[in-house]
Parts: structure tokens; sequence; C-alpha cells
């Protein structure tokens, strides 16, 4: 069986089906239209070979890769709707995002993830944001 590749856990991380989302991005996007919020997208972090990083396996030198890629979903424009609304809809996507990751089969390991609340901005635009760190091997 082949390792995944980066580009293939990249795609596979854009492609998860998350609750409430309403447009994917295989990218990060130069702008975003209010209306396709929620909106999610990956980026690469990092992705390492064997050492620490990886199950030593007799098929392959160094091992499975491993790869750290952030989903990011922005959820409202940082501008618009109340704290309290927007802080309540951000927590429900954190929630939603940790339901879609417990059942994606986008690598050969389990997943692992941290969930953080940022003010992420996209073109000259805040957003309210969930950033899921996503860690995973194969």
């Amino acid at each position: 069986m082949a390792n995944t590749t980066c580009v293939e856990f990249c795609d596979n991380l854009a492609g998860l089906s998350v609750s409430g989302v309403e447009r994917t991005y295989d990218h990060p996007p130069e702008s975003v239209n209010s209306a396709d919020l929620p909106a999610s997208f990956p980026r690469l972090v990092s992705a390492s070979e064997g050492g620490t990083g990886g199950t030593i396996t007799v098929q392959a030198s160094g091992g499975w890769a491993t790869y750290t890629v952030e989903l990011v979903v922005l959820v409202e424009a940082l501008e618009l709707g109340t704290n309290s609304g927007n802080w309540d809809s951000a927590l429900t996507m954190v929630d939603s995002v940790a339901t879609a990751l417990r059942s994606a089969d986008i690598s050969k390991s389990s997943l692992g993830w941290t969930s953080t609340l940022v003010n992420e901005v996209i073109g000259e635009t805040s957003y309210w944001a969930v950033v899921a760190t996503v860690t995973g091997s194969g």
C-alpha cells in the first residue's frame, strides 16, 4: 500500500464534509464572499518522515510521512453580527469540525487535532474562525 502524499492529505482534508460549512476551498482563498460563510480551506503547516515523525515500516525507508495541516473554517466577518451570536456559532463549528474529523478516513493512522478560535484575516476582512491543526500519518 502506497504512502499518502501531502497533496492527497491536503485534498482529503479540504474535501471533508463539515456540518454547517457552505463553501470549501482546496487552498487558502484571496477573498471570501459573505454569502459563502462558513467557508473552509486547508493550509500546510509541516510534513515529515522517519525519525519520530512516523512508524517505521518494512515497505519504505523512513516510515510513514506525517502531515500537520490546518483546516481553517471562517465562521463570520468580525464586524457582522453580535459577539455573543458569533461566539455561539464559532463554538458550534468547533464541535462540527471535531465530529467530521472523528469519522474522517484521510490517513493510515488515527488523526489528532487541536482546535482554536482566532481572528483570521483574508484580503482586508477579519473573520471569526476555527483553526483545527490536524496531524495524520501514512
